[in-house]
């Protein structure tokens, strides 16, 4: 509150929180635009990605068990939206017990990461250790998208196994979005991106995504794309 004067907005890299609860605290009690790196960036970039695989796949979302292998304040907030959106079957497991119990406050179900292998027809790994272990209870016919930089188990060997598809999504990318993002809160006036905004743009951005599940690279327009996409009813 007491920065908060002297800022045209907040931008929210890493508070070292796992509870969502107190970044939305945040939110509510500052008035100038805000944006966070992993519950609005991250979360954005993911929930996109999992649209336009649906799409691309003609899968209804109301049929897909979405896994999440590693709990993190992202993966909170996308079990909420993907909830909103007509996924009831949103498994989620961790090691830290504090996370599943968020996890599940979130409607999301929690479960063993063998039950996630076996049985999610989208998988998101956020956290490692990812190998030879885990990697036997997969079944063909899955979607994989790892956050995890170094697996013992490369593409190669998931797309042998018979998985469907195969998206690395390295965090660094969202680069693309956030100057869109920050420029499309300004010119709004808007405080935030909350739960219908974020589902709101993101199946709009599932047009603009390519095959690769990447954006057009920075050298493009696409940030104004962006911003002209924060234009909400």
């Amino acid at each position: 509150n007491r920065i908060e004067q002297s800022c045209l907005m907040l931008r929210l890299i890493e508070l070292n929180q796992e509870d969502i609860d107190v970044y939305e605290q945040i939110y509510s009690e500052i008035k100038k635009p805000i944006l966070s790196f992993w519950l609005d960036d991250i979360t954005l970039y993911i929930l996109t990605i999992i649209l336009k695989l649906l799409h691309k796949n003609n899968i209804n979302i109301e049929e897909a068990t979405v896994g999440c292998i590693g709990i993190e304040v992202g993966t909170l907030r996308l079990t909420r939206l993907l909830s909103k959106l007509g996924c009831y079957r949103v498994l989620g497991y961790d090691i830290n017990d504090s996370m599943m119990l968020r996890f599940e406050n979130q409607n999301g179900l929690g479960t063993t990461m063998e039950n996630i292998l076996s049985n999610a027809d989208i998988i998101i790994l956020f956290k490692g250790p990812f190998g030879q272990e885990e990697f036997q209870f997969m079944r063909p016919g899955q979607f994989i998208v790892s956050m995890i930089k170094d697996t013992a188990i490369d593409k190669e060997t998931f797309l042998d196994k018979g998985i469907r598809d195969y998206i690395y999504f390295d965090k660094t990318k969202v680069s693309t979005l956030t100057p869109g993002l920050i420029r499309g809160l300004i010119d709004t006036g808007r405080e935030s991106i909350d739960d219908w905004n974020i589902i709101e743009l993101a199946k709009k951005m599932q047009k603009v995504m390519l095959d690769g599940y990447e954006f057009p690279d920075i050298f493009t327009n696409i940030h104004d794309i962006i911003s002209d996409l924060m234009s909400f009813k």
